[in-house]
């Protein structure tokens, strides 16, 4: 029981220390300074439309 509760007291507390070092550098999604998102324009395979760019809605 000893041994259990002192691997998990451990594992705890390298789970923790980590958390703070890495909640600083870690941010979640597109930052707005780096928009590099662009519009998705497929380019149709088949069909009439094949080749061209044309929206589908």
């Amino acid at each position: 029981m000893r041994r259990t509760f002192v691997t998990g007291s451990a594992a705890l507390l390298v789970l923790f220390v980590g958390s703070t070092f890495a909640a600083d550098d870690f941010k979640s999604g597109p930052q707005k300074a780096s928009m590099k998102i662009k519009p998705f324009n497929p380019t149709h395979c088949s069909g009439s439309d094949a080749g061209s760019k044309d929206c589908l809605t």
